[in-house]
């Protein structure tokens, strides 16, 4: 995958990132959760891209946010990521769904302080389309 595809979805996620850290910060009266999508389509083979989506340390290479992502076991992974404010946070996930060179998705685990779902998937209704993720 090329690092110009990388940069790019990188600076579209950091972009949605920030949007929703001011948005939040504007907001006023309590705390309320809020729901954050992003999506990215990517140029490459569907084969390509699920390659490079399932292996997790790959993955701070183009999310700005991420400092670290280690696969605990075969379906765990740790997760660390910046916050704002100098502040880091930590969560496990786990993969909840892996479909070689289609999809693959995963969700923090219950009790995390993130709730991180996510998910990578070619189209295959559209002949050659590019994989989508969010």
């Amino acid at each position: 995958m090329s690092r110009s595809v990388l940069t790019m979805a990188g600076l579209v996620i950091t972009a949605v990132d920030v949007h929703a850290a001011v948005t939040r910060t504007i907001r006023k009266g309590p705390a309320t959760p809020m729901e954050l999508t992003s999506a990215t389509t990517v140029t490459k083979p569907p084969e390509e891209v699920y390659a490079f989506w399932r292996q997790l340390d790959r993955l701070p290479t183009f999310m700005a946010h991420l400092d670290e992502v280690r696969a605990t076991d075969a379906r765990r992974s740790h997760w660390k990521a910046s916050a704002p404010f100098g502040q880091s946070v930590e969560w496990d996930a786990e993969t909840t769904d892996d479909v070689p060179a289609q999809r693959i998705a995963w969700r923090s685990l219950d009790g995390a302080d993130v709730p991180t779902p996510g998910r990578c998937a070619s189209n295959p209704r559209r002949a050659g389309a590019a994989p989508r993720c969010t």
